[in-house]
């Protein structure tokens, strides 16, 4: 090759790799710059997103509650997925009373490491239920699941999924009302309890005194001189069975005063404050209404409404959606795909059983209640005709004509006082019981207590 060639090789070769260079250049910057474009766009989303959160967290704790209904206190959750402002705090409530609500040591209740606590030295079930559910730990718990459920309700996230946010727009209000449902439960059985202890407390202190009266009144008769061996002894005998009762009045007593310390320190520690507070509930422990509605109707509406059914149907349409999209990834044969649809028959199975224990479960109460008010109306109408006050302790002696054998009037009274007393027992017991189960009962025809995942 002649050396003007070699000049003219040399220098298109140079060309061209100043040309490649500029390319390589060229597309080396445009790379940068789409690679900024992509990381300023995920850090406006997820500005956006952590903004959206502080917005629900502190503007859409809960949604809007209507009155508290007698007997449960349930309030009942605003219609839509958003949630409405947080309620105001008990301490301007009327209800209750002792002034219930608010928080102690004029701090707020959501200062981090300050714990809800309810300042007041009597409540209400009333009350008491209206600060589990706007106040409480569990109550301020709820509200930031809310608040969490509908964001997903709302797509906001970088996992958003349409099926999911659909699903999430109607569960969402139905999982804050389970959770208050499960508060109001909290508080009347909380409530209740402490009401029977101390009406429990009451009857044994009343025992008491009857058996007092009785044993004051056979240790006058034994100081009293008589020569009649026959009267001395069964004087005697009385005298030991009315000790012998007096003694198991004093244990009764004992123990329902326990049963009610327990009582006020449960009380105490659900609402923050120490186990010596002394915070007692006021009221009457008297039988609430049973719902009037059918069994048939019951289940049909535990069937509509309960958490545990929608969490079943759901497990389905999640379970569908997943072998749907390993259908596109994977053979029929494949073992991921066998798998899922394994899961997808579980699913299937599962939903059938679920309506089964639902049914199950609302006859079960409805047919328990039935019990309960049948044992409460007994308990009741006896002692409409026997009277609720202990007879008099009047104890006598009398002589059969004749010089016949002595006899006392010591089984009459303590036999008519212990139909009272036991009738009286089973009422307190009963009610206290029966209300409770009014109260789950009702929960247990709509969404229940138990959520569904979302």
């Amino acid at each position: 090759m002649k050396q003007r060639d070699r000049w003219i090789v040399a220098a298109i070769l140079a060309v061209a790799l100043v040309i490649g260079l500029a390319l390589v250049s060229h597309f080396l910057s445009r790379a940068q710059a789409q690679r900024q474009s992509l990381l300023t766009a995920l850090w406006a989303k997820e500005e956006g997103s952590a903004a959206l959160s502080s917005i629900g967290s502190e503007e859409s704790d809960a949604p809007e509650t209507s009155d508290t209904p007698a007997p449960d206190g349930t309030p009942v959750p605003a219609e839509g997925a958003e949630a409405s402002a947080q309620p105001e705090p008990s301490g301007t409530s009327e209800s209750g009373s002792g002034g219930s609500g608010g928080t102690s040591g004029g701090g707020s209740s959501a200062d981090l490491g300050d714990p809800p606590v309810l300042a007041a030295d009597e409540v209400t079930l009333e009350s008491l239920t209206e600060w589990m559910q706007t106040e409480s730990s569990g109550a301020l718990e709820a509200q930031t699941t809310l608040a969490a459920e509908n964001a997903i309700a709302a797509g906001v996230g970088s996992a958003d999924d349409a099926q999911r946010r659909a699903f999430a727009q109607t569960q969402a209000p139905a999982n804050y009302e389970a959770r208050m449902n499960a508060l109001a439960e909290q508080a009347a059985s909380l409530a209740l309890d402490y009401l029977r202890c101390r009406d429990q407390l009451a009857l044994e202190e009343e025992n008491l005194v009857f058996y007092q009266g009785l044993n004051a009144m056979l240790q006058a008769e034994q100081s009293g001189e008589s020569e009649d061996e026959a009267r001395a002894q069964l004087l005697a005998e009385d005298a030991a069975a009315v000790a012998e009762r007096l003694s198991q009045a004093e244990l009764a007593v004992e123990t329902a005063r326990v049963d009610l310390q327990a009582a006020s320190q449960a009380l105490c520690e659900a609402t923050g404050n120490g186990a010596d507070a002394g915070l007692v509930v006021t009221g009457e422990l008297s039988p609430w209404s049973l719902p009037d509605v059918t069994e048939e109707a019951a289940v049909s509406a535990a069937l509509e409404e309960r958490n545990e059914v929608k969490a079943a149907l759901r497990a389905i349409e999640v379970a569908e959606a997943k072998l749907l999209q390993l259908r596109y990834q994977y053979p029929t044969t494949a073992p991921e795909y066998l798998e899922q649809q394994a899961a997808l028959e579980t699913a299937q199975a599962d939903y059938p059983k679920a309506q089964t224990a639902v049914t199950s479960d609302v006859k079960e109460r409805l047919a328990r209640l039935q019990v309960s008010r049948t044992a409460i109306e007994t308990a009741q109408a006896a002692l409409d005709e026997s009277g609720t006050a202990a007879p008099k302790p009047l104890y006598t002696l009398e002589q059969g004509t004749e010089g016949g054998a002595w006899t006392s009037n010591l089984s009459t009274l303590t036999t008519q006082w212990s139909r009272i007393y036991n009738n009286r027992s089973t009422l307190i017991q009963e009610t206290a019981q029966f209300n409770l189960a009014v109260l789950e009962f009702q929960h247990a025809m709509g969404v229940g207590c138990t959520t569904a995942e979302i």
